[in-house]
């Protein structure tokens, strides 16, 4: 591999999104979850929540691109002008909306839904769709007619708001369900991320470092999701690096943003 090849990869790694092999368990349980729902529509709504950086977005995000056929994810674009829940939902599927009364679904958008290959629409950060306190009720109950009026269609929410949380178990009904997504792991965890992290880079790229002893590694830390993903593709690339004749030694940081800025300075040169 030449120099310039190395170092592409080496800034690949750190700077891509979680790929699946990246996420805790809680982000497989639900991508298998809804994957269930897509071989076998069960018509759910679901509510993901967690604290920022947890990597609720990249997962449906991660979801819409494996299924791109059967998923939509609402994008939560900016309009000039004033646009309700109902407007965002029409135009995620192409649907004109005309002159129907405001926060009410039109009947053929709901005809779409019926009869699309789509089954999970995945709304990603809620608070998005929601300009003031009023407006929670009524998205709310939009999104309870739409599960009681396409029984098939399955409706992913995400927000980390703790309101938005409390308001969605008053509108619940026996088919919504919530699901949290750690920042926290455990032990046994960030081990087991750590082997799907290695060997998913490794399988990925074609490589064959050597993973490394984890229990050399200062576990302070380590146990918040977000700073074990970053410590664990820092190592990665270090041995990467000397594997690739880039650097001699390894070296012995233990503090992230030293170690961090030690990375960063070798793809620098």
């Amino acid at each position: 591999m030449n120099p310039s090849h190395v170092i592409k990869v080496a800034r690949e790694i750190l700077e891509s999104d979680f790929f699946l092999h990246y996420f805790s368990n809680d982000h497989l349980k639900f991508m298998q979850r809804v994957e269930d729902s897509l071989q076998s529509p069960k018509g759910e709504v679901i509510l993901l929540h967690g604290s920022a950086g947890c990597g609720i977005t990249t997962l449906l995000r991660r979801l819409e691109a494996e299924h791109p056929t059967t998923t939509r994810m609402l994008k939560g674009d900016i309009y000039i002008g004033y646009w309700d829940f109902v407007n965002h939902l029409c135009d995620a599927f192409h649907i004109r909306r005309g002159d129907y009364q405001r926060n009410l679904l039109p009947a053929h958008l709901l005809r779409v839904l019926s009869l699309t290959k789509r089954k999970v629409l995945l709304i990603d950060d809620l608070d998005i769709y929601i300009a003031n306190e009023n407006e929670i009720d009524q998205v709310f109950s939009t999104i309870r007619a739409l599960s009681e009026k396409v029984p098939a269609f399955t409706v992913v929410l995400s927000t980390r708001n703790k309101q938005l949380v409390n308001r969605f178990f008053k509108y619940a009904q026996p088919n919504w369900w919530n699901y949290g997504i750690r920042q926290r792991i455990s032990l046994e965890e960030y081990y087991d991320l750590a082997g799907r992290l290695w060997d998913g880079l490794n399988e990925k790229y074609s490589l064959d470092v050597v993973t490394v002893n984890l229990e050399s590694i200062e576990l302070r830390n380590c146990l918040d999701l977000q700073h074990a993903n970053r410590v664990l593709r820092l190592h990665f690339v270090e041995r990467f690096l000397r594997q690739q004749g880039a650097l001699d030694l390894l070296s012995d940081f233990t503090g992230l943003d030293e170690y961090d800025y030690y990375v960063q300075s070798i793809l620098a040169t």
